[in-house]
C-alpha cells in the first residue's frame, strides 16, 4: 500500500477534487504494474531479436520513469531520495525517446548493423545524462523540480534535450508510419497500434512540457502506460515482435506457387498468398 505525503497530495490536487486525485494515484500505480508485466513478458522471451531489445528498452525506460514518480510521491520528504528520484525521472524521459527512435529503425530494417552513424545518435543523450547528473553544480538542466509542470523551472540545456527528444520520437514514429503504408495486413495494424500509442504519449507529454494544462506529471506516465498496453495488444493479437523482413515478404508474394516456411518450433515464418487461397482458414493467423 502506498502512503503519499502531504506535499505530493497538495501538488497533485491543485484544482482537482479529492476523488480525481485518488483516480490519478490509482491509475499511476496500475500503469506501473502494467509496464512491469510487459517488461517481464519480453524479458522472459528466448531467443531475443533486436526488436525485442528495442521494445524492452522502451518498457524499461517507462518503468524507470513511473518508479521515480511513485518514489518521489511517497518519500520526497527525504532529501537524498528526492534528489535521486529527480534524476531518475529525467533519465527515463531521455531513454524513452532514443528507444522509440531505434525501435522505428529496427522495425523498418528488421536488423541494423550498429556503426558510427548510429553512435552519433547517442551523442546528445549521453551529453544530456552528463548535464543531468551534474545539474546540482550548474542548474543547466533544471533549477526547480516539481510534479506540477507549471511549477518546474528548466535550465538552458533543457531546451536542447526537449528538441532532440521530440526529433527522436518524430523520426521513430515516421519510420513506423512509412513502413506500415508500404506493407499491408497485420503488419500495418501492428505498426499503426504502435504509432497510435506513441501519438497518445506525445500529445500528453507536449501538453505537460509546454504547460498548456496544469495537471500532474503522473498523467504523462499513465499515457505512456497506455502506449505499452497497445504494445501488449499488438504482441498478443498480431504477434508484433515476430518480425520478418518486409522486403522479403513483398518479393515472395509475387511467387505464384503455394508454400509455407516454418521454423524449428513449427511456427510459420512466411506464408505465400496462393497458399492462403487454398487454406483460407490460415489467413486470420498468418503474419501477412
Amino acid at each position: 500500500m502506498f502512503l503519499f505525503n502531504n506535499e505530493f497530495l497538495k501538488e497533485v490536487r491543485g484544482d482537482y477534487s479529492l476523488g480525481n486525485v485518488d483516480i490519478v494515484i490509482s491509475l499511476l500505480i496500475l500503469s506501473t504494474l502494467i509496464v512491469l508485466y510487459f517488461l517481464l513478458l519480453i524479458a522472459k522471451r528466448k531467443p531475443k531479436k533486436q526488436i525485442h531489445y528495442a521494445v524492452l528498452s522502451i518498457t524499461s525506460s517507462v518503468f524507470l520513469w513511473n518508479v521515480a514518480v511513485l518514489l518521489y510521491s511517497t518519500l520526497s520528504n527525504i532529501p537524498w531520495i528526492s534528489a535521486i528520484c529527480e534524476r531518475i525521472y529525467f533519465l527515463g524521459a531521455i531513454f524513452v525517446s532514443v528507444s522509440i527512435l531505434f525501435t522505428g529503425l529496427i522495425f523498418a530494417q528488421t536488423k541494423i548493423k550498429f556503426n558510427w552513424k548510429h553512435a552519433l545518435l547517442l551523442v546528445v543523450p549521453v551529453l544530456s545524462i552528463a548535464v543531468l547528473l551534474t545539474n546540482q553544480s550548474h542548474n543547466l538542466f533544471y533549477t526547480v523540480f516539481s510534479l506540477i509542470p507549471s511549477e518546474q523551472v528548466y535550465g538552458i540545456y533543457f531546451t536542447v534535450h526537449t528538441i532532440y527528444s521530440y526529433l527522436c520520437i518524430g523520426v521513430g514514429s515516421a519510420y513506423l508510419v512509412i513502413f506500415s503504408i508500404k506493407n499491408y495486413g497485420v503488419f500495418a495494424r501492428q505498426s499503426l497500434l504502435l504509432f497510435i500509442g506513441i501519438i497518445i504519449s506525445l500529445i500528453i507529454d507536449t501538453i505537460s512540457t509546454f504547460k498548456i494544462f496544469d495537471w500532474p506529471t503522473a498523467i504523462e506516465n499513465i499515457a505512456f502506460a497506455v502506449s505499452v498496453s497497445l504494445f501488449i495488444f499488438a504482441t498478443i493479437k498480431f504477434d508484433f515482435l515476430n518480425v520478418i523482413p518486409i522486403a522479403l515478404q513483398t518479393v515472395v508474394d509475387l511467387i505464384s506457387d503455394s508454400y509455407v516456411v516454418i521454423n524449428e518450433e513449427l511456427k510459420s515464418l512466411i506464408i505465400i498468398r496462393p497458399f492462403l487461397a487454398v487454406l483460407p482458414e490460415l489467413a486470420e493467423r498468418s503474419a501477412l
